[in-house]
Order: structure tokens, then C-alpha cells, then sequence
């Protein structure tokens, strides 16, 4: 049987991601990253890739948003719309009794894709016309919700009843979803 893991855009692809002025490869999501991705081929398991609804809306020149920001009709309808082929292509393989579905993995801290956490700030207006930026930029933090992108996924997998766990990238996240066993 075939195993199959759907995951948040970025951890194919960090293109997508918002450009970071800083050391990104050495971080911790990334590594994480990496070793999941070599842990999944090594194993055989199949990935499915989620849009990006942040670079699907935005495009590649965007700066970083909170989940605040996206907390609005138009980002969520725009999260909903794109994942109803989702929707349906899982529905597929859920049918298919050839592949076993794992779970979902989403990135923590994103606003879109947070799982355990997103990214949090009360931000608005005109940056250039904003007399304390620094002050504005700094008020910020990661709240124990779910980015909306996640939020939306989990919504319209419960209208279908489709149970599928919804797990962060973390160290040992493929360990977890294979409960221990060694798969190769």
C-alpha cells in the first residue's frame, strides 16, 4: 500500500515563501524540512502538494502579512476556492484502497499554514505614512490558532467528513505519523 503525506506548498517548494533577509537555510524549519524530505524518499512515501494561497494572491514581491490580515471574506473565499479540487483529489485517494492518506503538514508560525501557531500582529495602513513603524513592526506575536489557509482546510475536510490528522513540520514528524515503525 502506498502512503501518501499532503503538505503545506513550501515544504517543496520555499520559493513561494516570503523573501527573508537573514540566514534561512541554516534555520530550524528548514533542516527540519530537509530531513523530512529525505526521510519521506527514503521510504517511499508519496507527497502531495497544497497551493499557496499567499503566492497565489500576492505573488512573489509580497511582503509578510499576519493571520489578522488574511482574517477577511476575501482571503478566506480566495483559501476555499482553491482547495476544492483539494478537496476532491483527496476524496479520490481516500477511495482508492491502494494508498493509506497520513496526514496533512502545515508549518507553524505562517498565518496561512500554521498548525499549533501563526503568526499574529495588528497591522494596517500605509507603511510610508506611519510616524512609529519600528514601534508597529515590533508589536507582533504567535498565537496558539491556526493560520486561515489551515483553518479553511480543516473546515471544508469536517463538511466532507473526512478525518485526516492536521500535524506541524517539526523534528520527528515522520516518526510520529508512522507511530514508531520503520518503513524502508
Amino acid at each position: 500500500m502506498k502512503k501518501l503525506i499532503i503538505v503545506s506548498h513550501c515544504v517543496l517548494n520555499t520559493s513561494s515563501k516570503v523573501f527573508y533577509y537573514g540566514d534561512k537555510d541554516n534555520s530550524k524549519e528548514s533542516i527540519n524540512r530537509k530531513n523530512f524530505l529525505k526521510e519521506c524518499l527514503n521510504k517511499d512515501i508519496q507527497l502531495f502538494q497544497l497551493p499557496c494561497p499567499e503566492f497565489i494572491m500576492y505573488g512573489s514581491k509580497r511582503w509578510g502579512h499576519s493571520r489578522e490580515q488574511f482574517e477577511n471574506t476575501f482571503f478566506i473565499d480566495h483559501s476555499k476556492n482553491i482547495l476544492k479540487t483539494v478537496i476532491l483529489q483527496i476524496k479520490e485517494y481516500l477511495r482508492d484502497d491502494q494508498t493509506e492518506v497520513l496526514a496533512v503538514v502545515g508549518i507553524n508560525g505562517s498565518p496561512s499554514c500554521g498548525v499549533d501557531f501563526s503568526f499574529s500582529a495588528n497591522w494596517k495602513g500605509e507603511l510610508s505614512s506611519n510616524p512609529d513603524l519600528d514601534s508597529m513592526l515590533k508589536n507582533y506575536s504567535y498565537k496558539e490558532e491556526n493560520g486561515v489557509f489551515i483553518r479553511a482546510l480543516k473546515e471544508l475536510l469536517e463538511s466532507e467528513k473526512i478525518d485526516i490528522p492536521i500535524v506541524a513540520l517539526g523534528e520527528n514528524t515522520l516518526d510520529e505519523l508512522l507511530g514508531g515503525k520503520n518503513e524502508n
